[in-house]
C-alpha cells in the first residue's frame, strides 16, 4: 500500500469538516509525504529496523504507485524479495486526511490486495522464518471470501512448515461488502491456526459480538470511541474467547489504556 499524507496548513483547530472541505473551494496545502504503508511496511519495516531479520510479502500492480513502492523499498530497505508485481492490476493506496481538531480519516483503495491469495505467497520465505505475521485481512477480499478459506489455507501451510503464525486484524468498512460478512464464523477457522492473535479491543468486540458493538457505538457521540466505554471485564472475557477458540496467545491492543495479554495452557503454547 502507498500512503499519501497531505499536510493541512490551518491555524488552530477546526470544529466541522465542512468548514474546510467546501465544494468548489481550492485549499492551500503544505508538503505531501509519500511512503510505503499498510501492515507489510508498518510492521515489517519497523521490526526490521529493530534489528530482526524480516522479509516482506505482498502484491502490487505494474502502475506508478506500485513502482513508487518498489523504489521506496529499494531506497530505504534494499530488499523486497517477497513483493510480487502483477500486470494489469492497480496498487493499493491510502490518502490520510489529518485536519487539526477533526479525527483523522482515510480514503483507501484496496487494489491488488483484494486479489491477494494463496498463490501469491512465497512459502520459501515462510519456511525460512520463525514467525509469519499476516495483517489486515478484512481489507483483502479474496482472503475473507468463502468463509475465509484462502487465509485458512495460508495459515495451515505455514503451520505445516513449522512456522509460528500471528494474525493482526482491522475493522472493515462497515458499509462495504466486508461489513456484511459473518466474521465470527471466519474467525472460528482462523484462530485455531493462529498461534498469536493481536487485535484491538474494538476489533475483537466487533468480530465476536457485532450487534452489541454496533448498539454501543450508536449510543456514542461523534467524537467518542467504543474503547473508552468497554470495561476491563469485557476485554478480559473477549480475550478468553479467543483462547477458547484455539489461539495460544492473545494480545488485545487497547490504545491509550494499554495492552491486555492472555495465554493458553502449556500444551497449546508448546504446539
Amino acid at each position: 500500500c502507498l500512503d499519501i499524507i497531505p499536510a493541512f496548513t490551518i491555524d488552530g483547530e477546526v470544529e466541522n469538516l465542512t468548514d474546510v472541505l467546501i465544494p468548489g473551494k481550492m485549499i492551500n496545502m503544505g508538503e505531501c509525504v509519500v511512503v510505503g504503508g499498510g501492515p507489510v511496511t508498518n510492521a515489517g519495516v519497523s521490526i526490521r529496523r529493530l534489528g530482526v531479520r524480516t522479509e516482506l510479502i505482498g502484491k502490487v500492480g505494474d502502475d506508478d504507485f506500485g513502482r513508487e513502492i518498489l523504489r521506496w523499498y529499494e531506497e530505504y530497505e534494499n530488499h523486497f524479495e517477497g513483493i510480487r508485481v502483477v500486470n494489469g492490476e492497480s496498487t493499493s493506496y491510502t490518502i490520510a486526511i489529518c485536519i487539526p481538531g477533526i479525527d483523522r480519516f482515510y480514503l483507501h483503495h484496496c487494489g491488488a490486495n483484494d486479489t491477494f491469495g494463496y498463490e501469491d505467497m512465497n512459502f520459501d520465505l515462510v519456511r525460512r522464518s520463525k514467525l509469519m505475521l499476516f495483517g489486515y485481512p478484512p481489507w483483502m477480499r479474496k482472503i475473507y471470501e468463502d468463509t475465509g478459506s484462502e487465509l485458512t489455507r495460508i495459515l495451515r501451510k505455514a503451520k505445516e512448515l513449522g512456522t509460528t503464525t500471528a494474525l493482526d486484524l482491522s475493522l472493515p468498512d462497515m458499509n462495504s461488502y466486508a461489513g456484511q460478512v459473518d466474521w465470527k464464523a471466519i474467525l472460528e477457522d482462523w484462530v485455531p491456526l493462529s498461534d498469536v492473535m493481536v487485535p484491538s479491543a474494538e476489533e475483537i468486540f466487533y468480530f465476536l459480538h457485532k450487534e452489541a458493538f454496533l448498539e454501543k457505538k450508536a449510543n456514542l457521540g461523534p467524537k467518542e470511541g467504543v474503547l473508552d466505554h468497554m470495561t476491563a471485564e469485557e476485554i478480559s472475557t473477549m480475550g478468553d474467547e479467543l483462547i477458547q477458540m484455539g489461539t495460544a496467545i492473545t494480545m488485545v491492543k487497547c490504545g491509550h489504556r494499554g495492552l491486555y495479554l492472555r495465554t493458553a495452557n502449556q500444551d497449546r503454547l508448546k504446539q
